[in-house]
């Protein structure tokens, strides 16, 4: 999987072909992208105590900007 330059705009595309909620690969970490607003409050809002504590990783820091 290459994200490009542009890697909001790959997962982007992704998220309207395969759902709201995708599992990648960056390195060998497994990643759970979230795109859509209900999807993203749910998980934040509804499930926070799920997904808080999540790992701060570098290669993502790389690709976000910081």
């Amino acid at each position: 999987l290459t994200l490009g330059k542009n890697p909001h705009l790959a997962l982007s595309r992704m998220s309207q072909r395969y759902g709201d909620v995708l599992q990648i690969r960056i390195g060998s970490t497994p990643v759970l992208v979230l795109s859509g607003l209900d999807t993203i409050r749910q998980a934040l809002v509804q499930q926070g105590d799920d997904f808080k504590g999540r790992p701060n990783l570098y290669s993502f820091t790389l690709i976000s900007n910081g």
